[in-house]
C-alpha cells in the first residue's frame, strides 16, 4: 500500500468521524431543546385569564381546548373542558368536576406543548341582557418574554414569543377573511418586533357572525412553529433554558 492511499483512506476516516460528531451535537441540541417545552418549569405562559371588557357580551361558561400532535402517519387529541369557577378564572373540568393537581385546580396552560403542535381553542360569545346589534373584538393580551432575550454570534436579537403564533380556524382550517391567513407570530425574527397582544377577531358584526342559537363561536389556534423555532437554536443547544414567556388574557371587547 503506498503512502498516497494510506493519506486517502485516513482522510476517510477522519471524514466519518467529523460527520459523526456533527450528527452527535445535532442530536444533543434537538434532544435539549425539546426538554425546555416538556419540563422547563421557567414557563410561565400557562394559567391564562379570561376576560370580558363589555357590559352588553361575555365567553360561555366552558372553553373547549384540543391539544393536536400531528405526524405522517398519526395523530394525537387531547380533549379539555375549562369552565369559569369565578370572574376571569377557569379550570379543568371533567365528570362533573373541577380537575386537581397536586391539591390546585388546573388552569388553562400552555406548558408542555411542543414543536409543531398546536392548541385549538373553541369559545362561545354570548350577550347579556338585551344587548342590541353590536362590533366585538377578541384577542390575547398580556404576551410578554419579560423582557429576557438571547443574541447569537451575529447579535441577532431572539425572544422566546417568535415560537409561537396564532391563526384563526374556519371549516378546520387556518383562515383570515376568507383566505389562507398569514402567520401571525407573538415575534417576528425577520422584523425584529414582538407583539403585547394579538386580535383573533377584530371589529366583526355580531350580527353577521351569530349562530341559530343567537350567539357567536369563535376557533383559533396557538401553535409553535418549526418555522422560526429552527433560528432559536442556531448555535446554542441551551439557549431555550434561559427563555419565557407569559401570556396574560384572552379578552373580549364589544361596542
Amino acid at each position: 500500500m503506498d503512502s498516497t492511499e494510506i493519506n486517502t483512506k485516513k482522510k476517510l476516516i477522519l471524514k466519518s468521524v467529523e460527520t459523526f460528531i456533527v450528527l452527535i451535537a445535532f442530536v444533543f441540541a434537538v434532544a435539549t431543546s425539546l426538554g425546555w417545552f416538556t419540563s422547563n418549569k421557567k414557563t410561565t405562559a400557562g394559567g391564562m385569564g379570561v376576560k370580558a371588557y363589555s357590559t352588553g357580551v361575555d365567553f360561555s361558561d366552558e372553553i373547549t381546548v384540543q391539544r393536536v400532535l400531528k405526524s405522517e402517519d398519526s395523530e394525537r387529541i387531547d380533549n379539555n373542558v375549562y369552565r369559569k369557577y369565578s370572574e376571569g378564572e377557569y379550570y379543568k373540568y371533567e365528570n362533573g368536576a373541577y380537575v386537581t393537581e397536586s391539591g390546585a385546580m388546573v388552569p388553562i396552560s400552555f406548558n408542555g406543548l411542543l414543536p409543531g403542535e398546536y392548541m385549538e381553542f373553541t369559545v362561545i360569545l354570548v350577550k347579556k341582557g338585551t344587548a342590541e346589534d353590536c362590533y366585538y373584538n377578541v384577542g390575547l393580551s398580556g404576551i410578554t418574554d419579560y423582557d429576557v432575550t438571547y443574541k447569537d454570534d451575529a447579535e441577532n436579537t431572539y425572544s422566546a414569543l417568535g415560537i409561537y403564533r396564532e391563526s384563526a380556524i374556519q371549516s378546520g382550517a387556518e383562515y383570515e377573511n376568507g383566505v389562507t391567513a398569514p402567520k401571525k407570530w407573538f415575534a417576528d425574527y425577520t422584523a425584529g418586533t414582538k407583539q403585547s397582544s394579538v386580535y383573533i377577531a377584530e371589529k366583526s358584526k355580531w350580527s353577521e357572525n351569530e349562530g341559530t342559537d343567537g350567539n357567536v363561536t369563535l376557533k383559533f389556534r396557538i401553535t409553535i412553529d418549526l418555522e422560526q423555532y429552527k433560528k432559536l437554536t442556531v448555535s446554542k443547544t441551551n439557549v431555550l433554558s434561559e427563555l419565557e414567556i407569559g401570556i396574560g388574557d384572552l379578552y373580549v371587547t364589544a361596542w
